[in-house]
């Protein structure tokens, strides 16, 4: 638990969480939850484990041959980065560590949600401004219909290198903003968008002296909480602070810090910065994607004596494996002869 005056000295560590609360137990919960959730997320990826010809194919037998394979799997997810952002229109960031590019990636895919056809959810309380009515009614149309939401999300993200910022309110609460049009508004929708759903929260003008208290309103947790607590799920917290005063809340997120909101009947949420101004959840994803490509080199060098076997490779030519990626769906494949390698069960 931190005190208002320390946050500016705790801004910007990507791996600290940082939350203020009046519950002095409140970061060792917060910590302990965020760990047992990104367990229970299990891996990232989701390697093809299907028999194919290459794995079912008999076994060479050869004693005494090469068991060395070249292979770089940093390198592939690299050029998968690379491609799927090239893809959606923005410019791929390559400086840094892969652990920084690979943020800056989930980072981006977080804030441009994939085009398919959702249902639009409205809660009790939704109030659309009269000017922005029909506009309203045509954008449902277009989410219902599956099109692309670029143009009416943030308008950062119309620029390929602001598009690499963070989100705050994203990152906190799993909260986007939308506009009424694609020129922009004043006003703007704020939702929650899911896999199958826009979840409409409230309309709100986010221009103005007071704008940004709109981004740390627990109005619309309380909204959120009233009309789809299971999604807020993520933010649920298991034990019970107050809700600091609006000032405090400012301060607390202008620093990357987080804080605690409590609702009328009891039940606390909290939010998942880092000190950094990103999403935990990216963070977790990121180590994971780090610790599985490993595991998953070391599977093959384990085993390169089967992989050679499998795929009938001559003993004096090297040997290459390379992973082919689909977002989070995966597959080794041998690059010369594009042979797809399915091992019959995963190693991570």
């Amino acid at each position: 638990m931190a005190r208002l005056e320390q946050l500016p000295k705790l801004k910007g560590y990507r791996n600290t969480f940082v939350i203020h609360s009046s519950n002095p137990y409140a970061a060792v919960a917060a910590m302990g939850q965020m760990s047992g959730r990104a367990q229970v997320a299990g891996p990232y990826f989701r390697l093809r484990t299907q028999a194919s010809s290459a794995s079912d194919a008999p076994a060479a037998n050869i004693e005494g041959g090469s068991t060395e394979v070249e292979i770089n799997l940093k390198r592939d997810f690299t050029d998968f980065m690379k491609k799927h952002t090239q893809y959606i229109n923005v410019k791929f960031a390559s400086s840094g560590s892969f652990a920084d590019m690979t943020m800056r990636y989930l980072n981006t895919v977080r804030r441009l949600p994939i085009p398919r056809r959702r249902a639009v959810r409205e809660s009790r309380e939704l109030v659309i401004p009269a000017e922005h009515r029909d506009e309203y009614l045509a954008l449902k149309d277009l989410i219902e219909s599956g099109v692309n939401l670029r143009a009416y999300l943030a308008r950062n993200l119309q620029d390929e290198k602001k598009v690499l910022r963070s989100d705050k309110l994203l990152n906190a609460w799993s909260i986007h903003h939308l506009h009424f049009r694609p020129a922009g508004s004043d006003s703007v929708l704020l939702c929650k968008i899911t896999d199958d759903a826009v979840f409409m929260i409230q309309a709100a003008n986010h221009i103005g002296p007071v704008s940004h208290e709109l981004w740390v309103d627990p109005e619309l947790l309380r909204i959120m909480h009233e009309n789809w607590p299971e999604e807020l799920a993520e933010c649920r917290f298991r034990i019970t602070s107050a809700t600091p005063p609006k000032e405090d809340r400012i301060v607390v997120r202008q620093n990357n810090a987080n804080f605690t909101a409590t609702m009328s009947d009891g039940t606390t949420y909290f939010s998942r910065l880092t000190a950094s101004g990103d999403c935990v959840d990216d963070r977790d994803r990121c180590r994971d994607i780090i610790r599985e490509l490993a595991e998953f080199e070391q599977f093959v060098r384990d085993n390169a004596r089967e992989f050679r076997d499998g795929l009938h490779w001559p003993e004096a030519e090297a040997l290459a494996i390379r992973m082919q990626f689909d977002g989070r769906d995966c597959y080794f494949f041998e690059p010369t002869t594009r042979t797809e390698i399915h091992p019959t069960k995963s190693p991570v």
